[in-house]
């Protein structure tokens, strides 16, 4: 048990990191703070779901018997895995469209030049 808790925690970091990355990416700079937020916003509203399903799954206080509590998590799991069957559809069918911005990311970032020069006010540095 504590090995699969070890599992799901790593997990669970290296998609937060992975998100922030694909924000940082494709967000440009001066929006990268706000886009985070709505990042960590979601996750958020994601965990706040997790517990509404949870108490989906929860048995009443009259059901004693293990059996009697097998329709109600047949139908919480039909239920998410026609949802998550539904977001992969989505997901599928926005691919192409995710593709086409990435490459223009792509094709954007290779013909920029460089960025000028920032002038300091801290530091009265010349421009």
């Amino acid at each position: 048990m504590v090995w699969g808790y070890g599992w799901y925690s790593l997990g669970e970091l290296l998609v937060s990191g992975l998100g922030l990355a694909m924000i940082a990416r494709y967000v440009p700079s001066r929006m990268g703070g706000f886009m985070m937020g709505g990042y960590y916003v979601a996750v958020g509203i994601s965990q706040y779901l997790g517990s509404v399903v949870a108490n989906y799954a929860s048995i009443p206080e009259h059901i004693t018997n293990p059996v009697d509590s097998l329709s109600i998590y047949v139908s919480l799991f039909n239920k998410l895995g026609f949802v998550g069957i539904g977001c992969t559809v989505i997901a599928v069918a926005m691919l192409p469209l995710m593709n086409k911005l990435s490459n223009t990311h792509a094709e954007h970032a290779a013909t920029a030049g460089p960025l000028p020069a920032v002038r300091s006010e801290e530091f009265n540095t010349p421009a």
